[in-house]
């Protein structure tokens, strides 16, 4: 269960990597980043990313909701542009060794010769 735990947090922080270099506002998208992340349990993520990933937890919800907010919406809302846009390459960084981490343990898979498709005519 620990080993499919870990691949699915792959591809969660891949779509939050995703958002994090998407359109729309930094505020924005470190917070829908975060979103994508909101599954992962700290358990679950390989050794070396488990610290990092609950500092990063913290600094997102140090700050005290408003009435319909959670901690992580007043979090960013109270940030600085440019502390916003340091916490989301501390995201996105964080991504960035969780995907390298889960992609080293899947499986390799590769394409058959026959499945390739020729880029030139002349190739065909």
């Amino acid at each position: 269960a620990h080993k499919a735990a870990v691949m699915n947090s792959g591809s969660e922080s891949e779509r939050a990597a995703r958002v994090l270099v998407g359109a729309g506002s930094v505020k924005e998208r470190l917070l829908h980043a975060w979103r994508q992340l909101a599954d992962l349990q700290t358990a679950d993520l390989p050794n070396e990313l488990q610290n990092d990933f609950t500092v990063l937890q913290r600094r997102l919800q140090r700050e005290r909701p408003m009435y319909g907010e959670d901690a992580v919406t007043a979090t960013v809302r109270k940030l600085s542009g440019e502390d916003a846009c340091r916490m989301a390459y501390d995201l996105l960084f964080l991504c960035f060794r969780l995907s390298r981490d889960t992609a080293a343990d899947a499986p390799r898979t590769y394409a058959s010769s026959a499945s390739v498709i020729p880029l030139f005519a002349a190739e065909a």
